[in-house]
């Protein structure tokens, strides 16, 4: 099995702390690994517009839907829905990551494949390690870097677990970690890089998760020459993965991206989570399917002028909205119900069409200031998480 890396790319949260001296990204509120996920695909396809997936890979441990689909969630926000495209998702270890990769190699030769790997987990005390989403895109051709499957391994072995339903994330006794069946595998394999539970820490980040073996693959091409190669593994749980990877002539242009993004953020306390107590939004479950187009994906329609009305209108030509623009103008809600004061701002964006709503985070914007739109969860409505676009910044995720 053998593909080409087209392009990578890495979504962290603006906010840092350092609760043991190390800086961790941790995520807003209204964030999660649906949004950091869809926030890296966007990126990574934004550079690659005539690449179309025909297949997308899912991995994470803290996905919202245990039960569900949260990679259709994705789908619909890359405008890959209804498109033919294939979702899979990969989850129960943090080496779900490296599995994602092995498992698209075989699907290049169907199409390009975009695999999203993210995750925001915490300790059984609410300590974050590390909140952040990479996304890959992995075809037949590609400057990247060549990916050639190596081999696998499983045997069972508590180094780090969640039961279904708790919250808490359990460790295993620390010298245990000496025998780890990750540990030999990696000698095994002759591995240049090996991604584990225990694994040091990305410095500006922290651990990642299963986006930490695609990040940490990244990172190890800094600076090399083309033709570089690496071994890099991944284990937890007894699964172990392998991967060759031979750096392309882009690899280092990408690695530099992925530094410059570790080195970012603002070492600041993310806003605090609304109180939803009294909060009980309306919801209905044919609402989100009938109006998933203008919600999730920014449909919008052009009339018969070239005007384009969002949201749209029953009749037109539908289009898609930019994620990027200006704001036309711009006020505050005092009485928004779930956390406010609010700032609203409605933004003239590139290519037609008008957005109103919300600025991410409680900030503020100017008019005439540009701007994007980015994907955050608005709140629980009826139990499950409403995703819909709010205002940033340039600057901000």
């Amino acid at each position: 099995m053998q593909a080409k890396l087209i392009d990578a790319a890495l979504a962290l949260p603006d906010h840092r702390v350092s609760p043991r001296g190390a800086r961790v990204a941790v995520a807003a509120w209204d964030q999660d690994v649906i949004t950091l996920g869809a926030h890296a695909a966007m990126e990574v396809l934004s550079r690659h517009p005539d690449v179309v997936p025909s297949t997308i890979f899912f991995a994470s441990t803290t996905a919202p839907y245990a039960e569900g689909s949260n990679v259709a969630i994705l789908a619909e926000a890359l405008n890959l829905a209804g498109t033919g495209c294939t979702g899979f998702e990969v989850g129960s270890t943090t080496a779900a990551g490296a599995a994602a990769i092995e498992l698209a190699l075989d699907r290049v030769a169907r199409g390009p494949v975009l695999v999203i790997a993210a995750d925001c987990g915490r300790s059984a005390g609410g300590r974050p390690f590390g909140d952040g989403a990479v996304a890959w895109l992995i075809g037949s051709q590609g400057e990247c870097a060549q990916i050639d499957a190596v081999s696998g391994d499983l045997s069972w072995f508590m180094d780090r677990w969640r039961i279904d339903g708790s919250g808490d994330i359990t460790q295993s006794d620390r010298s245990l970690r000496a025998v780890s069946p990750g540990k030999s595998f990696a000698k095994s394999v002759g591995a240049d890089l090996h991604i584990d539970d225990a694994n040091p820490a990305i410095a500006g980040a922290g651990y990642l998760g299963t986006a930490a073996y695609l990040a940490s693959v990244v990172l190890a091409f800094e600076g090399k020459r083309k033709g570089t190669r690496l071994t890099a593994s991944a284990s937890a749980g007894g699964a172990s993965h392998a991967l060759h990877l031979t750096a392309g002539s882009a690899a280092k242009h990408v690695a530099a991206r992925f530094r410059e993004r570790f080195d970012c953020g603002f070492d600041e306390e993310p806003t605090a989570a609304p109180d939803v107590a009294s909060f009980d939004p309306y919801t209905s479950e044919s609402r989100r399917w009938r109006e998933r187009a203008a919600d999730l994906r920014l449909e919008a329609s052009r009339d018969t002028s070239g005007r384009v009305v969002y949201p749209p209108a029953t009749d037109g030509e539908r289009v898609g909205l930019a994620r990027s623009g200006k704001v036309f103008t711009q006020t505050t809600d005092h009485v928004y119900p779930l956390g406010g004061p609010v700032s609203m701002a409605v933004i003239e964006l590139d290519g037609g069409g008008r957005f109103y709503g919300q600025v991410i985070d409680g900030l503020g914007v100017e008019i005439g200031e540009p701007v994007n739109l980015v994907m955050r969860r608005l709140h629980m409505g009826g139990g499950v998480p409403q995703y819909f676009w709010k205002i940033a910044p340039k600057g901000r995720t």
